[in-house]
């Protein structure tokens, strides 16, 4: 950062980076100019401000490129040929502009930090090669983060789950790296991407990859279900995990709901109760708290297309979670010496000892625990246990999605119903997780031919 490199003192000037020099005034505000040679010794660009930050500087030196460049008609050169891997990285996650998402900063951050660093982090930009791609892209599928060891481990030595990544998560880290590297060249930190794009190595190996991997190979059944929940027991999320369950919302949706969104109508004829999915918990930046709102006081809308309003059946086990709900916040507010009811704008889920949404990462964690918490019981033959899958440990919570899925599916609900209660943005996602397991689909089919041949004499 420029800032680290300088000081500054009364009434004296000091030449900042390049053209860019500073002069602290009497008055305690601050001078910026832009100065250069060409055509001859001159200030290009002048602006006082109050409390220089790093983006003051950085338009500076834009300022500066821009002239240089209208004077000389070439590109100024920034850069640095000692820059390493690790070192653009990071100037990337300070200057990037991530949109305000509980996981996207984390997520590209966590890429860089467990895998594109320590694997490619001391090679130097100028000497960065195609075979350089192809060892990151081998590395990431020989390994992967184990929460319990707090580090990066070969498949084989992983404690919980030693199936390697996804290939599209694959794709995703090595695409991190050309992201970098491109917004390096945009901001002129380095004169060009070396490895632009993706390597005929890799992409013959993504080509070559199961084209049905979309596709979901296992879904929770409901006594797997019981089990994982019974181990949530008197904590926070019991009957956040059961509402997944029986609804298809998104952990981040179930978490953001409000008892406004939770209401009651009838419908030709028919008295149901609906529930309105259209608000999401994230974790925003610059408050650094998680919560439902924008900036601006509205409502963060959940992800593009998948807000949908969904229909309850009064004897559905939903009611009576959120009627149980209720009454335990009412509990709550009495011991409190609060004898209102709950607002209409208050949280479902709501973190009484911080007053704030609970995180979704929280529910992914203690679910997975759950998860494993009932695997032990069945290994040890605890009377009632049943057997988890292992692929019950890799799916995380978002299983119990799947599993909401399959049960409409066995019920005989449409594809296209299935569409709009989970909230994706077109049919084809639908089909294309779930149309192998439409197990039945053909029985109308079956009906129909079942006269066929029927005169055929068996010997």
């Amino acid at each position: 950062c420029i800032l680290q490199r300088f000081g500054i003192n009364m009434g004296r000037t000091k030449k900042i980076y390049r053209g860019v020099e500073t002069y602290l005034n009497k008055d305690g505000t601050t001078t910026i100019r832009v100065r250069h040679q060409i055509p001859q010794k001159h200030t290009v660009a002048s602006f006082k401000v109050s409390s220089p930050t790093a983006n003051d500087y950085k338009i500076a030196e834009q300022i500066f490129d821009d002239h240089v460049s209208k004077c000389t008609g070439k590109q100024y050169q920034t850069t640095n040929n000692k820059t390493t891997v690790a070192q653009l990285c990071t100037k990337y996650m300070d200057n990037k502009f991530f949109n305000e998402s509980t996981t996207t900063k984390a997520d590209v951050d966590r890429k860089f930090r467990l895998y594109i660093i320590p694997k490619l982090g001391n090679i130097k930009i100028s000497d960065l090669q195609r075979e350089h791609q192809n060892q990151l892209w081998d590395y990431v599928k020989t390994h992967k983060y184990d929460s319990k060891k707090q580090k990066v481990v070969k498949l084989e030595n992983h404690s919980d789950s030693p199936e390697k990544l996804e290939t599209s998560y694959l794709v995703k880290i090595v695409r991190e790296l050309n992201n970098a590297l491109n917004y390096g060249v945009k901001n002129k930190w380095i004169t060009k991407n070396p490895i632009k794009g993706f390597s005929d190595y890799i992409n013959d190996e993504v080509k070559s990859s199961d084209k049905k991997s979309r596709k979901i190979k296992f879904f929770l059944q409901p006594e797997q279900v019981k089990a994982i929940s019974d181990k949530l027991k008197n904590g926070p999320f019991e009957y956040a995990v059961i509402l997944m369950a029986l609804t298809g919302m998104r952990r981040s949706e179930v978490l953001g709901l409000k008892w406004k969104d939770f209401k009651k109508d009838t419908i030709r004829g028919n008295e149901m109760y609906f529930l309105d999915i259209y608000r999401q918990v994230y974790r925003c930046k610059h408050r650094k708290t998680l919560t439902t709102q924008e900036l601006d006081g509205s409502d963060h809308f959940a992800k593009q297309l998948s807000t949908r309003t969904i229909a309850i059946h009064p004897e559905d086990l939903t009611v009576k979670i959120f009627k149980k709900i209720k009454g335990n916040q009412h509990d709550y507010r009495i011991a409190k010496g609060i004898f209102s009811e709950p607002d209409q704008e208050d949280l479902v889920f709501l973190n009484f000892k911080t007053m704030k949404p609970y995180s979704p990462n929280s529910l992914y964690h203690d679910f997975k625990d759950a998860v494993v918490a009932a695997s032990e019981d069945f290994k040890k033959g605890l009377e009632g246990s049943v057997a988890i899958p292992q692929a019950a440990h890799k799916g995380g919570v978002h299983n119990l999605r799947h599993y909401h899925a399959s049960q409409l599916l066995r019920k005989g609900v449409d594809f296209k119903s299935i569409q709009k209660r989970l909230g994706h943005s077109t049919l084809a996602i639908t089909m294309d997780l779930y149309a192998d397991h439409d197990i039945g689909h053909d029985i109308e089919g079956a009906r129909k031919t079942a006269s066929d041949f029927a005169d055929y004499a068996l010997d």
